[in-house]
């Protein structure tokens, strides 16, 4: 749980200074407009087989299988479509689940999904 913080912490610092370092096509710095009164959630997955699961803001753990409704973990009652790669099938089902809560994308790297929510302050 520790390292799992600390890396959502450590990619919201990166995002945070790569878009303070954007800039347009033509080399010019692009600004982003400024969100007064907003604040942002984050959640997070991380695929571990059958142990996927998202990490919501308030620090609620919930496996992605249980979620989805697939079937319990590691019981043969799970599915997934036959020939699909397990792995990207469960962390495509999360950022569904994810996205139909309001949560968009932030970052995705290996076995490892970021994303957010604007919500009022």
């Amino acid at each position: 749980m520790k390292k799992t913080l600390l890396t959502v912490c450590f990619l919201l610092a990166f995002y945070h200074i790569s878009s303070l370092n954007s800039s347009s096509q033509d080399g010019s710095p692009t600004r982003r407009p400024q969100l007064t009164g907003s604040r942002f959630e984050y959640a997070s997955v991380r695929f571990l087989e059958e142990r996927t699961s998202i990490v919501w803001p308030d620090g609620t753990v919930e496996n992605v299988m249980t979620l989805a409704g697939k079937g319990k973990p590691g019981s043969p009652s799970e599915k997934f479509p036959k020939g699909s790669d397990f792995r990207m099938y469960w962390l495509t089902v999360a950022m569904n689940i994810m996205g139909q809560r309001g949560f968009e994308l932030v970052h995705m790297h290996d076995a490892d999904v970021v994303m957010v929510r604007q919500v009022a302050k």
